[in-house]
């Protein structure tokens, strides 16, 4: 596959759609709706592997004996950083999806019932093709660096190492698979009394998988990649994906939640809910060795659906010009995954609670105010690992918010989204953290005429480093170097909008 890096991450999506409403009569309604969504892509991306000083990583390849900048004959400076590039490049081949949702409904005096099945099929037909670099470290036009052997042999290809990634063994691969779900599910409300409403809601997914997958035994083998009549080094040993594997399992979700709402006044409620729920852990587990064709393998069926169950309870606060919601939670969680650069398999499972803060207040025509604030403590009940259990699951702050204060005067509106988070872990060993951040988005809107508008916004205006996940766990026993990845920097941006 050839790919120009400057195309970076793009997809296209062609859908059509459908919606139908019959009356039956007597209260009876039937609605329906489907969708068919043809999907392709590309996400082509550089990663780093592994960053270090010069003798950590160019001096650690095989045969080294130099290093000069590629396509000079330049030698590096001794000084600088470098790293072991990988460069995703997934082709989205096929990810087309059809849904469809067919209801039935009627409502009476104190009772609204609703019926239906859901249908739908989804397409993973993806292809990785990764390959591994040599380049510097540098915010200004990074350079790529080649390694000559002392017998003057280059040993990369303008800056390709591998094609490949060896180790994480291999990582090309090819997916082609295929998920569908058939439904039913069923929905009642009830009002046994004026303040008090309950709801019952209950659905079971009938899941198939089928297709298969490859690229669990990659094989090496001398291929003239470029096609210019000459085998260079990296070409002597190229990764080609190989070790097919089917795929054929079904699985079920049950799902149900039950909830309750009482009005204490015109401005007061309290409520709370029950529920339980999942989805399917799909290509997430596969080339983890499983057995993707044996339905009766415990071990497959541990890790076919990721679970929830959640209990809830709340206050709602209402005013003409104001409300606050409050919601206390605890959840309970299971989850199954499968990393390809660390090539582990999790299976963990998590416990959290907490409360969340959803307001409103406009103090005046022209004034008003949103926020939201959510406190969450996690812990890892179970894993594989045993030394991750009770420590808070990684990535996860304690606490996240929002703000967004928005004036509007006449012809213009202004205000800005502020969205922060407090510090968190970068893995579940608990030991590395991630500091907090608060990144600011102000926007000014003019309507220059009545159907035509003028939008200014930026995103993270003061330019906050925010840090949201990291490969490293700790600190000891590397050099001190941390692979992370933050938020996008400022941007500025400005559209017109016009009605018709």
């Amino acid at each position: 596959m050839k790919s120009d890096i400057r195309d970076g991450m793009h997809s296209v999506s062609k859908t059509v759609g459908m919606e139908f409403n019959y009356n039956l009569g007597s209260g009876w309604k039937v609605d329906a709706k489907a969708r068919y969504a043809a999907n392709d892509g590309q996400f082509l991306a550089p990663f780093p592997a592994s960053v270090g000083s010069k003798s950590e990583i160019l001096e650690s390849v095989t045969g080294y004996g130099n290093a000069v900048y590629a396509g000079t004959n330049t030698p590096v400076d001794g000084n600088a950083k470098y790293m072991k590039t990988v460069l995703f490049n997934t082709k989205l081949n096929n990810l087309n999806n059809f849904f469809s949702d067919v209801n039935i409904s009627k409502k009476w005096d104190k009772v609204k019932l609703n019926t239906g099945v859901y249908n739908s099929s989804q397409n993973i037909n993806l292809s990785w093709n990764w390959n591994t670099y040599l380049m510097e470290v540098s915010d200004n036009n990074a350079r790529l660096v080649d390694i000559v052997s002392n017998t003057g042999t280059k040993i990369t290809d303008n800056g390709l190492l591998y094609y490949g990634v060896p180790g994480w063994g291999g990582v090309n691969r090819n997916y082609d698979t295929k998920y569908s779900v058939l439904a039913p599910h069923a929905q009642v409300e009830i009002n046994p009394i004026d303040k008090l409403t309950l709801d019952f809601g209950a659905r079971y997914d009938f899941g198939n998988v089928s297709g298969s997958f490859s690229g669990t035994k990659n094989t090496k083998k001398a291929i003239d990649i470029n096609q210019n009549g000459t085998f260079e080094t990296p070409e002597l040993s190229v990764e080609v994906v190989n070790g097919t594997v089917p795929v054929d399992y079904k699985y079920g979700i049950f799902g149900y939640s039950f909830g309750a709402n009482y009005t204490l006044n015109s401005r007061n409620a309290v409520f709370a809910r029950i529920s339980q729920g999942g989805s399917a852990s799909a290509d997430r587990i596969l080339f983890a060795g499983y057995n993707y064709t044996n339905n009766d393998d415990p071990a497959l069926e541990a890790v076919k659906v990721n679970q929830l169950n959640q209990i809830e309870l709340g206050y709602k606060l209402r005013g003409s010009n104001y409300f606050l919601n409050t919601t206390l939670f605890q959840a309970r969680t299971i989850e199954a995954n499968y990393e390809a650069t660390t090539q582990l398999r999790t299976e963990n499972k998590y416990q959290s609670f907490g409360v969340e803060f959803d307001g409103f207040y406009k103090i005046n025509k022209n004034f008003d105010i949103k926020a939201g604030l959510t406190y969450t403590h996690a812990e890892i009940k179970n894993a594989i690992d045993k030394t991750i259990i009770g420590n808070m699951p990684r990535r996860t702050p304690k606490v996240m918010y929002s703000f967004n204060p928005n004036v509007n005067i006449e012809k213009i509106s202004f205000g800005f989204f502020a969205v922060g988070s407090t510090k968190a872990f970068t893995q579940d060993s608990n030991k590395l953290i991630m500091p907090g951040y608060v990144i600011v988005n102000p926007y000014i809107s003019y309507r220059l005429l009545k159907d035509l508008t003028l939008n200014i916004n930026a995103n993270n205006v003061f330019n906050a480093l925010a840090i949201t996940e990291a490969e490293e766990g700790t600190l000891q026993g590397s050099n001190g170097i941390i692979r992370a990845r933050a938020l996008p920097g400022r941007t500025i941006g400005a559209s017109v909008k016009f009605d018709f």
